[in-house]
């Protein structure tokens, strides 16, 4: 029987303090989700940090910021140089050939950015790209989706993860009101780039009016007069 790896990129939400792998990026929504259904699908999975290379999810890692090169999509401080980039490709080059040795199949649900630099693992005939959609909340609805037509024995298309579909609620650009910021126009992405504390899943979610707010950022001015902030320095909706 064939023994399947996948190798999931690192995500830019982490933790604030040293643990496992798995714990440091589980405050991704999109991480969770891939997992969900890569551990019930694979026999194995790890992930590809900008950090540490290739690392399996029980490594015990600390939390940083740091990007592959500058004009990433989500805001990052602390891109690669050059020379560090090279470094990176060499060592995760040399990881999935040994990987290789190991695996019958190695699936990359990784996105362009992490692919791009080491698109030559590719030539390997055991090692496959997953497409990924570019929108984090899309790729949450598609895991979910593979995952229970696998739960309901039904037969996966990995394919179907990356597909592009014609939307029946596309996102438009919007006019975003907040009590404490000024107005900001432009879609989710663009707000969560310019206020990186906002979720993109969950501003799009408002963007197409399916939640009110978040974090305090509407689509409906008239909600402002009913916000208020908790002691904790959450955002809630004052109940009419």
């Amino acid at each position: 029987m064939k023994k399947r790896l996948a190798i999931i990129n690192c995500k830019s939400k982490k933790k604030q303090y040293k643990c496992v792998a798995e714990e440091m990026y589980s405050v991704s929504f999109q991480f969770r989700a891939q997992i969900e259904f890569i551990k019930k699908y694979y026999d194995d999975y790890a992930i590809l940090s900008t950090k540490y290379g290739i690392i399996y999810p029980t490594s015990i890692i600390e939390p940083y910021e740091m990007s592959l090169a500058q004009g990433a999509r989500l805001k990052m401080t602390n891109p690669l140089s050059e020379r560090e980039l090279d470094e990176w490709v060499n060592s995760v080059n040399s990881q999935l050939k040994l990987l290789s040795e190991v695996y019958d199949e190695i699936d990359l649900h990784i996105s362009n950015q992490y692919l791009k630099p080491i698109k030559k693992a590719l030539d390997n005939p055991k090692i496959s790209h997953i497409k990924q959609p570019v929108n984090p909340g899309l790729v949450k609805n598609r895991y979910n989706e593979v995952l229970e037509i696998l739960n309901n024995g039904g037969e996966v298309d990995l394919n179907s993860i990356g597909e592009i579909r014609k939307s029946k609620n596309p996102e438009i650009s919007r006019e975003w009101y907040h009590n404490e910021f000024e107005t900001f126009i432009g879609f989710a992405r663009h707000l969560c780039k310019e206020y990186p504390e906002v979720d993109e899943g969950n501003a799009s979610m408002v963007s197409k009016g399916k939640n009110l707010h978040t974090r305090g950022w509407v689509i409906e001015k008239s909600l402002l007069s009913k916000l208020y902030k908790t002691e904790s320095g959450q955002w809630r909706v004052k109940k009419s």
